[in-house]
């Protein structure tokens, strides 16, 4: 999948999509880092509150994939289950990073 097929799926303008996506990719970085250090500490209010915003940006931009992941995120804070939590949160940086590559 490249750019031009992610943004007509959305019916949006690439050089948008493409613009959209990078903040998408620097802030999805960034919340997954906070996200593993909260769960760390055993903060899952934070951690879950991290899963919901990931899982609302990768919603809006069609990344359903990572969306569920983010959901499945938010249910292991809920059960205050730190090792589901980083093992999920590992994949979907690498699926974040693999995005980054579009760019």
């Amino acid at each position: 999948m490249d750019i031009h097929q992610l943004a007509r799926a959305l019916d949006m303008d690439p050089e948008l999509f493409r613009e959209l996506l990078s903040l998408f990719i620097d802030n999805s970085q960034k919340e997954l880092a906070e996200l593993r250090e909260a769960s760390s500490r055993q903060d899952f209010t934070r951690a879950s509150r991290l899963a919901h915003s990931l899982k609302g940006a990768a919603v809006n931009l069609g990344f359903n994939g990572i969306a569920g992941q983010a959901e499945s995120i938010e249910n292991a804070a809920k059960t205050r289950d730190s090792i589901k939590i980083d093992a999920i949160s590992r994949q979907v940086s690498y699926e974040v990073n693999e995005l980054a590559r579009l760019l």
